[in-house]
């Protein structure tokens, strides 16, 4: 008898278990079917970067047993999120794929929709570290144009005027860039970086045609 009862507890045990992991976001046809778990609560809503953190747009479903449900139609992205119970508490999702700190000294939930429109659970995971390591080579040659700025007196703005005396900026110290502003295509992605020394700053600009990593 007491073997049956231990059995029983031990189903019942893993019945749980497998059931907890299964409240963890799922990508149907209909979209991203999101569920939490708050026994008690009156109203939960899900508030993330799709909806401004709205607090009060997102209603889940009281689908019973204390568990809560809605299905969002995102878009493929990357979005932080969190429960919010009874519009005070805010929660992160103790299954999300994912998480990030948030600017309270918590952490915000975060969720990977791909273009086929599954998740993923292992991008989101990503652990911090050098962002070099996630970079993926270039299909096309990418084309630079470095500008410099020199901090020297005689390119400083004049204090009356606030006009700069001389021509101040220069490719790479051999052309004006009078001369060369006409030949310079639309920008890809502007980048600005100070030298060591603080006597000039170059800014990097990927030209037309150009992949951002």
């Amino acid at each position: 008898m007491r073997r049956l009862e231990f059995l029983l507890v031990l189903l019942l045990l893993t019945s749980s278990l497998a059931g907890g992991t299964d409240l963890g976001p799922k990508s149907t046809p209909d979209g991203i079917v999101f569920t939490f778990e708050a026994p008690g609560a009156r109203q939960v809503t899900i508030a993330g970067e799709f909806n401004g953190w709205s607090p009060e747009k997102d209603h889940l479903k009281d689908i019973g047993g204390g568990l809560w449900q809605i299905v969002l139609p995102l878009e493929p992205g990357r979005y932080e999120y969190k429960f919010v119970i009874d519009g005070v508490t805010w929660k992160e999702d103790p299954y999300s794929p994912g998480y990030v700190p948030d600017p309270y000294g918590g952490r915000n939930s975060v969720i990977t929709i791909l273009s086929d429109g599954s998740i993923d659970w292992t991008g989101s995971k990503r652990a911090a570290g050098p962002i070099v390591a996630h970079l993926k080579p270039l299909k096309k040659p990418l084309y630079l144009a470095i500008l410099w700025h020199q901090h020297q007196p005689h390119y400083l703005k004049d204090p009356e005027t606030g006009e700069y005396a001389e021509p101040w900026v220069r490719i790479h110290g051999c052309l004006l860039y009078t001369s060369i502003a006409s030949r310079i295509m639309s920008m890809h992605i502007p980048m600005s970086s100070t030298s060591s020394n603080s006597l000039s700053t170059s800014s990097i600009l990927c030209l037309k045609g150009a992949q951002a990593p």
